[in-house]
């Protein structure tokens, strides 16, 4: 992976938990295990990037993370209803 690919992924990353804070900073606390949830369905809406099996089924863990892959679908429609002409494909590296 080049320097510049390494930086671009880092970029989106910020602006991927920057999108995630956005939508979430009107009063809605959530666990950092839901917004990890929330930014790894952005990921792999932006990037392709697979969704992961970080927990056990049945663990609170579990339910928090799902919910959060949830709320992180709908904030991608509202993203995309922002962005005119946004290209929302993954891209492939």
């Amino acid at each position: 992976m080049s320097v510049s690919v390494g930086r671009q992924r880092a970029e989106a990353d910020v602006e991927i938990l920057a999108a995630v804070a956005e939508e979430l900073k009107r009063g809605d606390a959530r666990s950092a295990v839901y917004q990890q949830g929330m930014a790894d369905v952005l990921r792999y809406r932006l990037r392709g990037v697979t969704i992961p099996r970080r927990y056990r089924a049945g663990t609170v863990e579990f339910d928090a993370y799902y919910a959060g892959n949830e709320r992180g679908h709908v904030l991608w429609g509202k993203l995309r209803e922002k962005v005119e002409g946004f290209d929302c494909s993954p891209s492939v590296d």
